[in-house]
C-alpha cells in the first residue's frame, strides 16, 4: 500500500511491483519451479499442491491487488477474479516458454523483455 501511494500510472506501478517480486525470489526458485512443472503430471501430491495451493494463492493475491487498484480508480471496472486468473495463466504460459528459451540459450535480457512486454500489454488493457 505504501508503494502504491506514490504512483499515478498503473502500468508503472505494476511493473515496479513485478520487478521487486522477481528480485526477491529465493535463489532456488528456478530449480523448484522446474521440479513442480515436471512432477505435477506424475505425482498426485505435487499436482494437488499446484492446483490447491500455488495457483489458488497466486490468483487470490492478484485479485486482491486488482481490487485495490479498482478502489483507487486506477483500472476499469472489471471482474477482478477472472482477470486475476487470466493474468496468472498468462504468466505460467510465459514462464514455460521462457524456460524453454533459457534452456536453448536465449539471453536473459530478451526473455525478460518478452515477459515485461506481455505484462505491460495486459495491464494497459485494464487501466483507465
Amino acid at each position: 500500500e505504501q508503494t502504491a501511494a506514490g504512483f499515478t500510472d498503473v502500468v508503472e506501478l505494476w511493473i515496479v511491483g513485478i520487478k521487486n517480486f522477481i528480485l526477491n525470489l529465493p535463489p532456488l526458485y528456478e530449480s523448484i519451479s522446474l521440479i513442480l512443472y515436471n512432477e505435477m503430471f506424475l505425482n498426485a501430491k505435487c499436482r494437488d499442491f499446484v492446483l490447491n495451493t500455488l495457483f489458488t494463492v497466486q490468483k487470490d493475491v492478484t485479485e486482491m491487488l486488482l481490487e485495490d487498484l479498482l478502489k483507487r480508480g486506477m483500472i476499469k471496472t472489471i471482474n477482478t477474479r477472472i482477470t486475476a486468473e487470466q493474468y496468472v495463466y498468462m504468466l505460467y504460459g510465459l514462464d514455460i516458454e521462457n524456460k524453454i528459451h533459457a534452456i536453448k540459450g536465449s539471453s536473459l535480457d530478451s526473455i525478460q523483455k518478452n515477459l515485461f512486454s506481455h505484462i505491460t500489454h495486459f495491464i494497459e488493457q485494464i487501466k483507465k
